[in-house]
């Protein structure tokens, strides 16, 4: 996302990659990502896609990103808590030689 910000510009998938230095199919897979999240804009050229960022776009999630840190984040001083979505209860684990061990059986076919 970066060199597409700074580039100004629609570039394809090995101008970004060159410019990053990363691997073509990374490149690829993340700017259709981000094309799908509306991030950046993608543009069919015969064989090429164009992509092109979006800035407004991106600078308006990062406005919300930051504005859901500042809300819930404890260090802040500004967090109204609530409940937390990952503080869910773990179930008490059982120990292998705690739990007793079922014998299993295969059933057989009956002869024909």
């Amino acid at each position: 996302m970066a060199c597409l910000v700074k580039c100004g510009r629609s570039c394809n998938v090995t101008e970004v990659a060159e410019a990053c230095h990363v691997d073509f199919s990374v490149v690829a897979r993340h700017l259709r990502a981000l094309a799908t999240a509306g991030l950046v804009e993608a543009r069919k050229e015969g064989r090429a896609v164009l992509y092109r960022a979006r800035c407004a776009e991106f600078c308006e999630r990062l406005r919300e990103l930051i504005a859901a840190i500042e809300e819930w984040c404890p260090n802040m001083g500004t967090a109204t808590g609530g409940d937390c979505c990952c503080a869910a209860p773990l179930a008490p684990q059982r120990s292998k030689s705690a739990a007793p061990r079922r014998k299993t059986t295969t059933r057989k076919e009956p002869r024909r």
